[in-house]
């Protein structure tokens, strides 16, 4: 029993002692300074994150633009160059060389038309196996979406995007630019451009190879524009419904894109941009 008493009562060496409370301040020293510096480091972590993502969109922004800019230019180009008289709409043999001209310095363009006020058009259509255009006339004032497309066009004070349509015949969906035409302020008639929502899904595919991840472009929130996987088209398409809902185009997280919670600093991102 004495034996155990005096190893109780023996002193701790010194070495001992200094070594555990160096070690204790140091621990201690160190959660003071993460405590301290977290909150400052997780701030600084989310900027950052949210100025990649604010970059990263508008990388995809300017993308977006440049790829369907130069319809809109071809449509106020060839509006005004028609609203000054230096083209007659009646003179379809000038108006289908001023088509043909435009497009070939704009190839995204898949269509372009020029109508007047009883919606005589000339088109000029990409046709998207091929790549070859094709040049008609026709009478379209029996067409009742023309026709309701034309009254819409009639109270547009400038170029504007409409609704997309599909072609059955090409079995491809169109996004389009439209402007009235009017001389000395009376209507005169309509020149429409148009992009295939194929070419948009192309561009959305590249994009995704560049930033590392799945591109798409949503239409009214639950439709999809644009997206790899439309690229060669899809049978949803119709006339009656020309973009494809959000649970057909085969991508089972999009499809469930409506259950997913935002990252903070991404919605944050998201939403400031």
């Amino acid at each position: 029993m004495n034996g155990r008493r005096d190893i109780w009562k023996r002193p701790i060496p010194i070495t001992v002692t200094l070594t555990v409370s160096v070690g204790l301040l140091v621990f201690l020293a160190v959660g003071l300074v993460l405590l301290v510096q977290w909150p400052t480091s997780r701030q600084i972590l989310s900027d950052l994150a949210s100025r990649v993502v604010l970059r990263s969109l508008a990388t995809m922004e300017l993308s977006i633009h440049d790829h369907l800019g130069p319809a809109r230019h071809v449509v106020d180009r060839l509006g005004r160059l028609i609203e000054s008289g230096a083209y007659d709409l009646s003179d379809a043999d000038r108006i289908s060389d001023l088509l043909v001209g435009s497009a070939a310095a704009v190839p995204q363009i898949g269509a372009l038309m020029v109508a007047d006020d009883k919606l005589r058009a000339i088109r000029l259509v990409r046709d998207p196996a091929t790549g070859h255009y094709q040049l008609d006339r026709a009478d379209l004032s029996g067409n009742s979406r023309f026709v309701e497309e034309e009254r819409e066009v009639r109270l547009a004070q400038g170029s504007y995007w409409g609704s997309p349509f599909y072609d059955p015949g090409l079995e491809v969906t169109f996004i389009n630019v439209r402007r009235p035409l009017r001389r000395d302020g009376e209507y005169i008639g309509s020149i429409v451009a148009a992009v295939t929502t194929n070419e948009l899904s192309k561009l959305a595919s590249e994009m995704g190879e560049m930033f590392g991840g799945l591109i798409f472009i949503l239409y009214g929130g639950d439709r999809v524009l644009a997206h790899p996987e439309l690229i060669s088209g899809h049978p949803s398409r119709s006339v009656k419904d020309p973009v494809v809902p959000l649970d057909r185009v085969g991508d089972p997280v999009l499809a469930r894109i409506d259950q997913a919670v935002p990252v903070q600093f991404l919605e944050f991102a998201v939403n400031r941009h």
